[in-house]
């Protein structure tokens, strides 16, 4: 066996040793050892192979196999700009803390700085600080050699989830590079007569690099840890304080923030993408009472997941007035945006009676209260209740003066409304769902809020469809169009279960709600922000082999809703672009009305 096919082997039996079960292959000719190896182990049923023409998207659907599997998925790449697409996803599983592992395949050290085709100076750089670990591999000329690529494999596992050695203590999870050197030949010998698929059998003459990556790839990682537990810090139940609720692929964080707020009588401030929105505590419409005077009574926060989606929860944030209380297994995730901050691993209730078999993880509430201490003021917590009852009911009644023509809350409030798991796009279909949310809303809610772009919903939404289970996918027209070559899934590959509903207001409706969207810019934002395009999505999706439905009234989007669904499918809601800045202008002036009488 040659030195490029043992090594690749080596890889897949690695991933496969340490519980990786989806990857994701872009073809390529240097990645070319690697997707035999791939292969072969796909069909022994050893792990899922999946395949996508674009880097982009294919890096975007190894980071949703991680989301819905929760463990690391891989994406393996050709060498050049091929690696360079896959920054987005790179940078989304880093802030998001997603577990994912980047296998870059890359010429041998004497082809680099030789001007040799598809070869970069340092592409094992590529991605900087915002992986977790990094091992640039040389290709291998021996099998002793093999024992460093052993030795890069399970760090850089174990790092992905946040383990080991490679990581700080307590370190979220998130992606890593290998980027893996192959020496021609990059294909099995010829003396492997049984083909490809069979690149794992050693030839007579290659025994010794067989029998030295099947022992190899048995090593024992010697780089994992189990987490000690989190300090747990005390929380006084005295101050007025409000549980804030961000984004967190972890849904126990969420389950964290809600036992808290329940305990103690708190307020929950929480995000669609949080896993808390079904708190008894959980206050909908909490943005737009954060403009009220109730918001003025707040002397401490404490912050559970990462607050991603509203100006006046960033101004929360930033009073100088208010205690922070941070729970998060990074000191350095909150900086001096938050002043007042402490930051903390797991919070209790002070003078709360804890259960025995209480076991805190990172994020945690430790244990479960008996009682509550003398100190909680329940009062406090009524008065948000009440206040979220009045701002939700307000909205609803601006919502339905619209009659049976459908806007972007209606849309929103239909599709979280339904049990099952949904996917939401960033700019306006996640903030419409924040102002639509209530401890009512039977959808299980997940969004991109690592860093908020519109990179990949598609292909995310994909990969979480393809490691769990059925998936909604709510965003606009224009992040459907940005990841369009997500539709395109080839014939060979499994179909993920998965429903596009599109919002088409024909552009960038986000711009006409900030202040961009002001009369005085009128002339210029058409051209630089609204961005037309015109694009018919029924010929989108039959050109991409897709079912489509369209939807112009809350009855007809309520029936395409609940007909039974299998495969592939978009729906079309077309709303008026032009009508976002009135709507919202009529909410806020609805529930200050509220609010005050």
């Amino acid at each position: 066996m040659n030195p490029s096919t043992a090594s690749a082997q080596l890889v897949v039996q690695s991933l496969i040793a340490h519980g990786v079960r989806h990857v994701v292959l872009a073809p390529g000719s240097r990645s070319a050892p690697l997707a035999y190896a791939l292969v072969a182990a796909a069909d022994a049923g050893e792990l899922t192979l999946h395949v996508r023409i674009d880097e982009r998207v294919a890096g975007f659907t190894a980071l949703g196999l991680a989301r819905g599997s929760r463990y690391p998925a891989a994406v393996v790449t050709t060498s050049g700009t091929a690696v360079a697409n896959l920054h987005p996803a790179v940078l989304e599983a880093s802030y998001g803390s997603v577990p994912m592992i980047v296998l870059s395949a890359d010429r041998p050290a004497e082809l680099r700085g030789t001007g040799s085709n598809q070869t970069m100076r340092a592409q094992h750089e590529m991605f900087g600080s915002e992986v977790r670990f990094l091992a640039d591999l040389p290709a291998p000329d021996s099998p002793e050699r093999l024992a460093e690529w052993s030795k890069g494999l399970c760090a850089a596992i174990a790092a992905a989830r946040g383990l080991g050695s490679t990581s700080q203590a307590g370190r979220r999870p998130g992606p890593v590079q290998l980027n893996l050197a192959f020496r021609d030949p990059l294909v099995p010998d010829s003396t492997d007569a049984e083909g490809p698929a069979a690149a794992g059998s050693a030839s007579a003459s290659g025994e010794h690099w067989a029998r030295a990556a099947s022992e190899l790839a048995g090593h024992p990682t010697g780089e994992e840890r189990t987490p000690e537990p989190a300090a747990v810090h005390q929380v006084a139940p005295g101050p007025r304080t409000v549980v804030l609720a961000g984004d967190s692929v972890d849904p126990e964080v969420g389950k964290a923030a809600a036992a808290l707020a329940e305990r103690a009588k708190w307020p929950l401030l929480a995000e669609p993408s949080s896993g808390a929105c079904r708190s008894t505590s959980s206050i909908p419409v909490y943005r737009l009472i954060l403009g009220s005077s109730l918001s003025e009574g707040i002397e401490r926060v404490v912050t559970f997941g990462r607050p991603t989606l509203s100006r006046p929860v960033s101004r929360l944030l930033a009073r100088r007035d208010v205690e922070h209380i941070v729970v998060s297994p990074e000191p350095e995730w909150f900086g001096a945006g938050v002043p007042n901050a402490t930051i903390v691993q797991a919070v209790q209730l002070a003078d709360a009676v804890a259960v025995p078999d209480a076991d805190p993880g990172a994020g945690a509430v430790a244990g479960r209260t008996a009682h509550h201490g003398p100190d909680i003021d329940e009062e406090w917590c009524e008065n948000w209740l009440a206040a979220g009852a009045a701002a939700s009911a307000a909205v609803r009644k601006v919502a339905a003066s619209d009659g049976d023509s459908l806007n972007n809350f209606a849309v929103a409030d239909a599709v979280i409304g339904r049990p099952g798991q949904v996917y939401l796009g960033s700019s306006n279909v996640v903030r419409d769902v924040d102002l639509a949310m209530t401890s009512q809303s039977r959808a299980t809610v997940m969004a991109g809020r690592g860093l908020s772009g519109i990179d990949g919903t598609v292909s995310t939404a994909s990969g979480i469809s393809l490691a769990s289970s059925p998936v909604r996918v709510l965003l606009g027209d224009l992040t459907l169009l940005h990841d369009i070559g997500a539709l395109l899934i080839g014939p060979l590959e499994q179909e993920p279960e998965l429903q596009v509903v599109v919002v088409n207001d024909d552009g960038g409706g986000i711009f006409a709600t900030l202040e961009h969207g002001e009369q005085r810019f009128a002339g210029v934002f058409e051209r630089i922000f609204g961005t037309p395009h015109g694009r018919n999505f029924e010929e989108i999706a039959a050109g991409y082999g897709w079912d489509y439905a369209r939807a112009t009234t809350r009855e007809e989007l309520d029936r395409v809703l609940d007909a039974p669904r299998k495969g592939r499918s978009i729906i079309e809601v077309a709303v008026h672009r032009d009508s976002h800045r009135d709507f919202a202008a009529r909410v806020r002036d609805a529930v200050e009305q509220r609010l005050t009488g």
